[in-house]
């Protein structure tokens, strides 16, 4: 911008740095432009043309005279501009045609200002801002009560800052009560954006804030306790939340739903995307369908998970001394890789659905946490019988094997009773030791059995 080529934070090649400086704010007001800002709303930014407007700006007839004591004169106008003490000026109303040629002043030297952001949006009409705050004394009014020292105030202070006025139309049409100026809602803006980054921080930054109140409003509809809103709120109080709805009231076309850190019970609320966001009671009820859909899902594949182990368990058991041995407690068995991928996957999209229900139940939305228990409480009712009654089909299709094979483990493996098993030995030989190994079989395939129940029931229980 203009002035940074000259003098900048590496060089200075002006002998005259203040020139830079007003030439850079001149350009573009922002941060650190207040003190330029002060200076020049003092007086006429035409008393000092070279310091306070732009070059193309900049003309001999724009010069005033001073009085003696250094300020400018008010412009030419009513007797009552001129002096607004006298009797006669009680009933007085400034035109509305010269209070929109102030606003216009003010607005196009400083359009951030929040009382421009108002009278932008009485221009647009609807129900944005009760006709009584559209009126042009009532902006102009606001506008000065901001930035007393601009040009275009010179008439209002004229009428209603200066000892002694009587003008009524100072008291019956008042700035808009509460309405943050311009510099607390940038200071609130940033305060909270450097605390909390929220989706309106992205359209104000301290280089370019070009609507400050609208920003402020977004996250205080969407953080309402944060510290920096308690002006905001203020406002939304004195001034009236339905006649200021276009920043005050809710809306969800504008401002997400306010993020509250304590259980609370309302409709609309946030649910893990921008698209999931129930606006009605039938809406709502849907969501928590779904929300109970989810936990009994979850609680469903766990149980699959630990069902599939009892499975494949018994698939080896079957096969007996046929079976892949171990050689590694780390490297998978021969056609383990298998299942280990189909249990990642499950435990995958389990946890998944585990963290979604934790997010929604730090909604703090009491209705939204009470679906996600009863989901898993769902869950439990419907599938923790499962593994124990699977487990034990499982193991007594076993003991049918066992008992068709004699008992002989490698009749056991996977010869048919009846069979020969390569010596001469049929089925006798297998009833001949049937007494000696029942006890024992038993009790190893119940150990065995046990311990797999509990593993998958471990499964069932936690996510991974």
């Amino acid at each position: 911008m203009d002035g940074c080529q000259l003098c900048n934070g590496t060089r200075c090649d002006t002998p005259d740095p203040l020139l830079a400086y007003s030439a850079a704010c001149t350009d573009m007001l922002m941060s650190g432009c207040e003190p330029w800002r002060d200076f020049c709303s003092a007086e006429t930014a035409a008393a000092a043309q070279v310091l306070c407007l732009a070059p193309k700006d900049r003309t001999p007839a724009a010069t005033t005279t001073p009085t003696a004591a250094g300020t400018a004169l008010p412009p030419p106008a009513d007797p009552c501009v001129l002096d607004s003490s006298q009797p006669s000026c009680k009933s007085y109303r400034y035109p509305d045609s010269a209070a929109r040629a102030d606003i216009d002043k003010l607005c196009g030297s400083m359009p951030d200002m929040p009382g421009c952001a108002v009278a932008a949006e009485c221009e647009k009409g609807g129900s944005g801002v009760s006709p009584k705050y559209c009126a042009p004394f009532v902006l102009l009014a606001t506008l000065c009560h901001d930035m007393p020292g601009m040009r275009g105030c010179e008439g209002y202070k004229a009428l209603c800052y200066k000892a002694g006025s009587v003008v009524e139309q100072c008291a019956e049409q008042p700035a808009i009560p509460g309405l943050p100026t311009w510099s607390k809602a940038r200071k609130a803006v940033f305060s909270a954006c450097d605390d909390h980054p929220m989706a309106a921080c992205s359209s104000c930054s301290s280089s370019d804030c070009p609507d400050p109140l609208a920003s402020l409003a977004g996250i205080c509809h969407e953080m309402p306790n944060m510290a920096v809103c308690a002006d905001f709120w203020a406002f939304c109080n004195a001034a009236g939340v339905q006649d200021v709805a276009a920043w005050c009231a809710e809306d969800d076309s504008k401002y997400l739903p306010s993020m509250l850190m304590y259980f609370h019970q309302r409709t609309q609320e946030l649910l893990l995307w921008k698209e999931w966001r129930p606006r009605t009671q039938g809406q709502y009820a849907g969501s928590v369908i779904a929300i109970v859909a989810v936990g009994v899902v979850a609680t469903g594949l766990k149980t699959l998970k630990g069902a599939l182990g009892l499975h494949w368990n018994h698939q080896r058991a079957l096969l007996g001394a046929a079976a892949p041995s171990v050689t590694s407690i780390w490297l998978p068995r021969r056609g383990q890789t298998g299942e280990l991928l189909i249990k990642a996957a499950i435990t995958g999209v389990s946890l998944t659905l585990d963290y979604f229900n934790m997010l929604i139940a730090m909604t703090f939305n009491i209705g939204f946490f009470c679906a996600v228990i009863v989901g898993y409480l769902l869950g439990s009712l419907l599938f923790s019988h499962v593994l124990e009654n699977y487990g034990a089909i499982l193991h007594q299709r076993r003991k049918e094997a066992q008992a068709r094979a004699g008992f002989d483990p490698e009749l056991a493996g996977g010869l048919l009773p009846g069979s020969e098993d390569g010596t001469g030995k049929g089925p006798a030989a297998g009833e001949e030791g049937r007494g000696k190994r029942t006890g024992s079989t038993d009790e190893e395939s119940e150990e065995q059995f046990r311990l797999a129940v509990e593993e998958g029931e471990c499964n069932c229980v936690h996510s991974a």
